[in-house]
């Protein structure tokens, strides 16, 4: 913060405020991750990997909304609507990669899309369906050898997957939210 006096004719000095810094995404990252003050070595290579996808998309398709990246292991994306979001995940402990179209809290949307599962393992392959008690997933994975690896042709390869799948994922699975909330 920069302090200066100004006075203007026979006015009474007063103080201008002019910011200087800014707090950038990494200290946003750090106060929004669950009260705590430091991120772990793992949270922080997890934000740097959504933080260089997040680059990657805008250069690749400026249209892509991408939020604040954080340090977890999934990133997420809006579709057009509140009732399921797209999903992208990086696991560390199994390693793996995934994309997947995340319903909360929506059996009847999941139920709608299961009726449709030939059509949509048609456009990506075998899915993983999984219906859980608080939000159901439609994942397809991807199994590496190694993941969030410094290696720009690992890093490479996981970004593009991710990003053919994410527009794919925005391409069949709108239009059939569309018509479920028609119903």
């Amino acid at each position: 913060m920069e302090i200066k006096v100004l006075k203007i004719d026979d006015s009474l000095p007063a103080p201008q405020f002019k910011v200087i810094v800014k707090p950038n995404e990494w200290v946003k990252a750090i106060k929004a991750d669950s009260g705590s003050h430091e991120l772990t070595d793992t949270k922080q290579r997890q934000f740097q990997f959504w933080t260089d996808f997040r680059s990657y998309l805008k250069q690749k398709d400026a249209s892509i909304s991408c939020q604040t990246p954080r340090g977890q292991h999934w990133y997420t994306f809006r579709i057009g609507t509140s009732i399921a979001h797209i999903s992208t995940e990086v696991n560390t402990q199994k390693v793996f990669i995934s994309c997947g179209l995340y319903i909360p809290k929506n059996k009847e949307l999941f139920e709608f899309l299961k009726t449709k599962k030939d059509e949509i393992e048609d456009k990506f392959g075998k899915c993983k369906w999984v219906d859980a008690k608080v939000a159901s997933r439609i994942l397809l994975i991807k199994e590496m050898d190694e993941v969030m690896s410094d290696n720009a042709l690992h890093r490479e390869e996981e970004f593009q997957w991710f990003y053919t799948k994410l527009l794919g994922f925005k391409k069949v699975f709108s239009p059939m939210i569309k018509d479920f909330l028609k119903k």
